[in-house]
């Protein structure tokens, strides 16, 4: 009878240990348990907790440079010699912003590209001498010195697809998602991702609060591209204010870069509507794009430097973007582009001041 009864208390032992054992809370997995993607881009490797279900309100992206760095290492772009007017080019130099919308292994429509095509064109741009940048430096002309010398570009996404924000299951950066492909072949890339809040505000699909929490933690911008994504030119004026103030307060922002949805902006001019969120510049599409025109008379207009001229000045809400699905239109709208600018290089004794201050004045730091 004495051993049953030790055996009993075993058992009600075993039962409660378990029970025990249910209620804990799982062990957070160490770095070492985790298998990295072929390429665990930015991502830490250790899970971060499963965010609530609405965005939390957070700082604001970074709009301004460290005031605390020396502002003797930045670059400046200077007013460009005038160029003869091909086109519709006019006489201005200029930088061209690329626009993507969606990623597809094989494409059907103007606003989509395959990821294969995308890393080919990021390629040719960096074998051309091309520097990516992001908005903030060019709006406010001040560049990386390592940008010194060659001719600057920008990357927009808009929507907030999610193809071009992917997680893969462990956690990390999908490599075929457009912000993976940027990513590999311009590491601590810089982009502006424009995104509206329809249907229930899920950009980027799964996981979107996750997704705009990385982008800021990383630095990457983000824009207002309106709630509903009408055309602003369509709608009343009170429908345009709510749709553009409204991104502001689901991000928690007081200000942010606008992109009109289809390129097209609202007949009353925007500074004029009194919204609330504060619009530093605003970013049209080339006609081109909405026409499907290609090549010749139609190449489009680039984003006039430097900012704060005359000439950029008046089209401040209207800094045209240029859309890219192909490679021919790589070739015809930019590479062969007479207008696109080339930053003049960093004085030599800049580039010998490697002491105290990162060369990568814009570098983050990303876990």
């Amino acid at each position: 009878m004495r051993r049953w009864m030790v055996w009993g208390a075993a058992a009600v032992g075993v039962v409660f240990l378990g029970l025990g054992w249910l209620e804990r809370p799982p062990a957070p997995r160490r770095a070492a348990e985790v298998k990295p993607a072929a390429r665990a881009l930015r991502i830490s490797e250790t899970p971060p907790p499963t965010p609530p279900s609405v965005v939390e309100p957070g700082p604001p992206a970074p709009t301004q440079p460290d005031p605390t760095r020396p502002t003797s290492l930045w670059l400046r772009a200077s007013e460009p010699a005038p160029i003869a007017p091909t086109g519709i080019y006019g006489s201005a130099q200029g930088i061209p912003i690329l626009m993507f919308h969606r990623f597809r292994a094989r494409p059907t429509a103007n606003t989509a590209i395959s990821p294969e095509v995308f890393r080919t064109v990021l390629e040719t741009l960096k074998s051309d001498n091309y520097c990516l940048i992001g908005l903030d430096e060019y709006l406010e002309n001040r560049f990386r010195p390592e940008c010194g010398g060659q001719k600057l570009f920008a990357v927009t996404f808009d929507d907030g697809h999610p193809s071009q924000f992917g997680l893969l299951p462990e956690g990390t950066l999908d490599p075929q998602s457009g912000l993976g492909v940027l990513e590999e072949v311009f590491p601590n890339a810089r982009a502006t991702f424009f995104l509206n809040v329809r249907n229930g505000g899920k950009p980027f699909g799964k996981q979107s609060e996750r997704k705009v929490a990385l982008l800021r933690e990383w630095g990457l911008e983000i824009g207002n591209h309106t709630i509903s994504h009408p055309r602003l030119d369509r709608v009343s004026n009170a429908r345009a204010v709510r749709e553009i103030d409204g991104v502001c307060d689901y991000f928690d922002q007081s200000s942010m870069l606008l992109a009109y949805p289809y390129g097209v902006a609202p007949r009353t001019p925007l500074p004029d509507l009194k919204t609330r969120c504060a619009v530093p510049a605003a970013f049209n599409a080339w006609e081109g794009y909405a026409a499907g025109v290609r090549g010749g008379e139609g190449r489009p207009l680039l984003a006039v430097v430097p900012a704060g001229s005359s000439a950029f000045e008046a089209m401040r809400y209207s800094l045209p973007r240029v859309n890219i699905a192909s490679l021919e239109d790589l070739r015809l709208d930019v590479l062969e582009n007479p207008g696109v600018y080339t930053l003049p290089a960093a004085p030599a004794q800049e580039e010998r001041q490697d002491g105290s201050v990162s060369p990568k004045l814009f570098s983050r730091a990303h876990t």
